[in-house]
C-alpha cells in the first residue's frame, strides 16, 4: 500500500470514528437506555436535522432498520408555544450493537446502565 492508500485508510478510519463520538455525545445528552420487552435506545428532540443526520450516520455505520423518525404533536395541543419534537428507537439486537459501540465514549451514569443492558440481553439469550 503507498502513502496514499495509506491516507485513505486513516482518513476512513477517523471518519468511522467521529461518527461514533458524535452519535455516543449525542445520546449521552439526549438519549435513553431501557430494557422493557427487550433493550432499546430512544433518542428524543425538537431538531429534525440532528435526529435526520443521526440516522444518516447509523446506516453509514452499518444499521439496518425499518423504524423512521416519529413526530410526536400532542404536546402542541396541550400548548401552542411548545415544539413539536421528534423521536427514534433501535431494540433488540441493533439497540445492543449500538451500545457496544458507543460503550467506550460514555459517561460513568450511562456507562454502568448500558453494561446492565447488555447484561441482561445476553442471560435471557443463555435461558
Amino acid at each position: 500500500m503507498g502513502p496514499n492508500g495509506l491516507i485513505n485508510l486513516i482518513k476512513g478510519f477517523m471518519n468511522k470514528l467521529n461518527k461514533i463520538i458524535y452519535l455516543a455525545a449525542l445520546l449521552e445528552g439526549e438519549g435513553c437506555f431501557i430494557q422493557d420487552r427487550s433493550a432499546r435506545v430512544h433518542l428524543a428532540m425538537t431538531d429534525k436535522d440532528v435526529m435526520e443526520k443521526f440516522c444518516s450516520y447509523l446506516k453509514d455505520l452499518g444499521f439496518e432498520f425499518k423504524g423512521t423518525i416519529k413526530t410526536r404533536n400532542n404536546n402542541k395541543l396541550k400548548n401552542p408555544n411548545w415544539s413539536v419534537y421528534y423521536h427514534f428507537k433501535l431494540s433488540s439486537s441493533n439497540a445492543i450493537k449500538l451500545m457496544k459501540l458507543i460503550l467506550p465514549y460514555m459517561g460513568l451514569r450511562r456507562s454502568n446502565k448500558i453494561k446492565m443492558l447488555i447484561g441482561e440481553y445476553y442471560a435471557k439469550k443463555i435461558n
